[in-house]
């Protein structure tokens, strides 16, 4: 799908994978869940078709079954793979355009409606087209939430210079971690993507650690103070 005659005008999100194989549905589950698409797959046996060729819900009817036929708000962990992503495809879309551009978004909304899945989708994709580099913080995590501002800059810097193989010595104290991370920001060569996903543990209205409420001026001044095209990704 990325050669002529396909490239560009394949719809990149969703395909049918039609197979002569009498058990293609099973299979299919079989192998995704252990190699994990970037992409929704609808699997269908080539007999199938055949039966239900009068059937002009046939493919709808699958297509829903495989896909939609969930319950939204199930309690459930996000989805890491995409065989059961689905509703979100123009939102997708819209944000991998965006961070192609360098722009700050934000996602926001209820528990348990999908932001996280989202974001793994999205970091799927950029991935998938080596857009940019994605480095994923779930702030709720104690590992990251009782940081300190710098110390937080100090992780980010370590984990980017090893990802792109970049030079990279820290100084983790509240004047060197920003020099640092602005002279790491320098050498980039390709665009980053920083994912802050429950960000408020780490913002003005942190009730776990407080230390927060103060150090998030410092540290979004530095990614202010940061010239390059690293995306701030805010939850």
């Amino acid at each position: 799908m990325a050669d002529d005659p396909a490239r560009g005008r394949v719809e990149k999100l969703t395909y049918f994978f039609v197979s002569e194989a009498p058990n293609t549905e099973q299979w299919f589950h079989s192998y995704s869940s252990v190699n994990p698409e970037s992409k929704l797959i609808i699997p269908i046996a080539a007999k199938e078709l055949r039966q239900n060729v009068d059937d002009a819900w046939f493919v709808r009817n699958k297509t829903s079954r495989l896909l939609y036929g969930r319950d939204l708000f199930d309690y459930r962990l996000p989805l890491e793979q995409d065989t059961y992503f689905f509703g979100r495809s123009e939102l997708v879309v819209n944000l991998f355009d965006a961070i192609k551009r360098s722009e700050n978004r934000g996602i926001f909304g209820l528990r348990k409606t999908g932001k996280t899945s989202l974001l793994y989708k999205l970091e799927r994709m950029l991935r998938a087209d080596n857009v940019a580099e994605v480095l994923y913080y779930d702030c709720k995590l104690p590992s990251i939430r009782k940081l300190r501002w710098f110390e937080l800059l100090g992780r980010i810097c370590k984990e980017l210079a090893a990802r792109l193989k970049l030079t990279c010595s820290l100084t983790l104290d509240e004047i060197g971690a920003a020099d640092k991370f602005i002279e790491l920001v320098s050498q980039l060569t390709k665009p980053v993507l920083l994912v802050f996903d429950e960000i408020e543990y780490i913002s003005p209205v942190a009730i776990d650690d407080q230390h927060w409420h103060k150090d998030f001026i410092d540290f979004w001044q530095t990614f202010g103070h940061a010239k390059a095209d690293i995306v701030r990704f805010r939850q």
